[in-house]
């Protein structure tokens, strides 16, 4: 699973908004733009290029998915062990996970966040880069 030091490496996830909001626009203006100058007759270029933006969108999603998925398995790991761990009594077991549910929650959630933004944010900003570096040339 995923550790701490990992996560002090990653962006924060106010940070890897703000880019995202700033590189999304630019990026999708880029696509309509060559989309709608390829026309109904697309060139080869075009073709392998909007082939690309859709396999990089796909694979993007299923990461992101991937690693929310991980991290709702962590958190669950973390909360049925600490119930374990706490509750010898099996009457007791329901406000043990109450609590337990409660006191993992916080870090959970950011932890999901930022481990399912991550993949996206990957690709997005490495598109902004890429085409700004395109149409530069």
């Amino acid at each position: 699973m995923t550790n701490q030091l990992d996560r002090k490496k990653n962006k924060s996830i106010s940070l890897q908004s703000a880019e995202l909001a700033e590189a999304v626009p630019q990026v999708l203006s880029n696509r309509i733009a060559q989309i709608a100058s390829a026309g109904l007759q697309p060139s080869m270029e075009d073709i392998v290029e909007l082939n690309r933006m859709w396999s990089e969108k796909m694979l993007a999603t299923v990461a992101s998915w991937s690693e929310i998925n991980n991290e709702c398995l962590c958190y669950q790991e973390k909360v049925m062990e600490a119930t374990a761990k706490s509750s010898s009594n099996p009457w007791l077991m329901p406000q043990a996970f109450l609590v337990s549910s409660m006191m993992f929650a916080p870090s959970a959630v950011m932890g999901i966040l930022g481990r399912g933004l991550e993949p996206v944010h990957k690709v997005v900003i490495a598109n902004a880069e890429r085409l700004a570096g395109e149409a530069k040339s």
